[in-house]
């Protein structure tokens, strides 16, 4: 009679862990690869929008100073700031995965200049927020004196995708 107690308990035992299995699963590939694309998509985008909240080159310098004096001016583009290192490191994520997906079938030239232009992209996405916001958390953390609109002028062109020379005033 014991015998056929335990057997009932010991199938709910393996229901339960087969269901517990098929709850916590390990992220295939295939759904990483589109998880971290679109985590870098969304950041990249919200911090390249946020970033370009700095003042026009032909701001006047009330306007300069409103941006980065006022009580929560310049916040939002510094946000941007932040956002940039978690968009680079989610398009290395991405970069990892379709690698690996594509595995002992990727090509080893195509593969060096892969993983190559994807890192020169996120050193560039790095250069790019840290122009962006070199002069806002100066003024903002550091109280040094609110820029020239030259200078203001020069950061927002530093930092912009384009591969532009500066005005230098």
């Amino acid at each position: 009679m014991a015998s056929t107690d335990a057997a009932p308990e010991h199938s709910r035992l393996g229901q339960h862990r087969r269901q517990a299995a098929s709850v916590v699963r390990p992220l295939e590939t295939p759904r990483a690869a589109g998880v971290a694309g679109l985590a870098f998509a969304a950041l990249f985008i919200a911090s390249v929008l946020l970033l370009r909240n700095h003042p026009a080159g032909d701001s006047t310098a009330a306007e300069i100073r409103d941006f980065y004096v006022g009580q929560n001016a310049g916040k939002i583009a510094l946000v941007g700031v932040y956002l940039a290192p978690f968009a680079g490191i989610a398009f290395l994520w991405f970069i990892a995965v379709i690698r690996n997906l594509i595995g002992d079938r990727e090509d080893r030239f195509f593969a060096t200049v892969f993983l190559g232009s994807g890192l020169l992209f996120v050193a560039m996405l790095f250069i790019s927020a840290g122009a962006g916001g070199a002069l806002m958390a100066a003024v903002k953390f550091q109280h040094e004196p609110v820029p020239s609109p030259c200078a203001s002028e020069s950061s927002r062109a530093g930092s912009s995708w384009a591969a532009t020379v500066p005005r230098w005033c």
